[in-house]
């Protein structure tokens, strides 16, 4: 199921009297909190809101008298909507550029930058993966650009993943080869 960021309503509609005993309930995980608005009840079913403080993946477990109902758990992708311009930027305006992007020296510090001034508000993560286990630090430098340090312990191709508010950015994953 995928969804457009802002918020997600699921109705679910039952044959109560075949269904046996309640209560209904829900439990939902995923890249952040997600408040559960109040529930409309009418003859067949009940309307729920969902409302996820950013875009992600999230699991929808949907209970019916402590149990999970036929399908549940759900994954549920919420989407960036391309016309929100909210508190979570633009990760498609995020830049990444320097030395450490395309290449390193095992046990030596790299680096590269993330610039995200044209991004407007959000945050940045950056991950590694490859032969081994890199050590990666953050410092942010002015006008909204992030210098990014890592040190690899062995050679190889490593994928660098740059997100930016959840969502990996242009030319994410960057393939980097750390040699000895």
């Amino acid at each position: 199921m995928i969804c457009i960021w802002t918020r997600m309503v699921v109705y679910l509609e039952m044959l109560l009297f075949l269904s046996g005993y309640g209560p209904l309930s829900f439990s939902i995980q995923g890249t952040s909190q997600c408040d559960i608005g109040p529930s409309k009840r009418d003859k067949t079913g009940f309307d729920y809101e969902f409302l996820p403080k950013a875009p992600g993946e999230y699991t929808l477990h949907i209970l019916w008298g402590g149990r999970d109902i036929t399908g549940s758990p759900f994954k549920v992708d919420i989407a960036r909507n391309p016309e929100h311009r909210g508190p979570y930027g633009e990760p498609e305006k995020v830049k990444v550029y320097g030395p450490g992007i395309q290449k390193g020296e095992v046990g030596r510090s790299s680096e590269f930058y993330v610039d995200v001034k044209e991004a407007g508000p959000g945050t940045v993560a950056v991950s590694m993966k490859g032969p081994s286990k890199a050590d990666i630090s953050f410092s942010k430098g002015g006008d909204n650009i992030t210098k990014v340090e890592y040190v690899c312990p062995e050679p190889g191709e490593y994928d660098v993943i740059v997100k930016f508010s959840g969502f990996e950015v242009p030319g994410s994953p960057f393939k980097t080869q750390i040699v000895s």
